[in-house]
């Protein structure tokens, strides 16, 4: 069983992963910003089933809050095997309208949080010459997205980032991979709306929105031993869904 490091592990899919991997026995530490009740509950949970698991504060946008973590972190629990760089944030509407503090929360917390927290594991997963990591990447990251054309800039370098990475730290015995979901059931698609929902609904063959948990077996298997030759990939699962 591995120790994994899971960021935006409160809700969502990352909050699935959480679910999901500490029962498959890993130990599991999951990053959270805000949703401190929401944290603590799973947390909670997990352990009232016996789970190792555990969730700490960290605002990922801080490149030396991050190091100071996942220092800490290794002293009280470990390396970190595999990373799972699951927190994201969108915004919807026109590009004209957005404010420049709105455009830097975007890439602060989708690009440059997954870049500190990669650069953070990466010494022990190179000296221990095996590791893996998941970003979580999206469609939109590949796909024209109007009115999110800053998430989907953000998921386009996400894009980038992990076949880039896969390629440098490939002989180093490390795998990278990203996930790329289309429309998920989460707090994120709520903000959408109901039209819009309604329209998408429709454009996707399969007739409904991808389960947090569904997202969260596709990266189950990929940090497992089945998927040992699997890296610098951009996984899509977004039922059928063709733009």
């Amino acid at each position: 069983m591995a120790n994994i490091l899971i960021t935006g592990g409160s809700r969502g899919i990352g909050a699935a992963t959480v679910r999901r991997l500490a029962r498959d026995g890993h130990r599991v530490c999951f990053l959270y910003k805000e949703s401190i009740e929401t944290a603590h509950s799973l947390s909670r949970l997990l352990q009232a089933e016996g789970c190792d698991v555990v969730g700490v504060q960290c605002d990922i946008r801080q490149g030396g809050q991050v190091q100071m973590t996942l220092d800490a972190l290794r002293e009280s629990w470990g390396s970190v095997e595999v990373l799972i760089n699951g927190a994201g944030i969108s915004w919807n509407g026109l590009l004209q309208d957005m404010l420049d503090a709105e455009w830097q929360d975007i890439f602060d917390t989708n690009v440059h949080g997954t870049f500190y927290c990669t650069r953070a594991v990466l010494p022990d997963m190179i000296a221990r010459q095996k590791g893996v990591i998941i970003n979580l990447s999206s469609i939109w990251g590949s796909h024209p997205a109007s009115c999110e054309v800053a998430y989907s800039a953000s998921k386009g370098a996400i894009d980038a980032f992990t076949r880039s990475l896969a390629e440098e730290v490939a002989y180093s015995g490390i795998r990278v991979n990203a996930v790329a979901p289309g429309v998920v059931h989460t707090d994120m698609v709520e903000q959408l709306g109901e039209e819009t929902n309604a329209v998408l609904h429709e454009e996707i063959p399969m007739g409904r929105y991808a389960n947090p948990d569904e997202i969260a077996g596709l990266i189950r298997y990929l940090i497992s031993d089945e998927a040992s030759y699997i890296t610098g990939q951009v996984i899509t699962m977004a039922g059928g869904f063709v733009i």
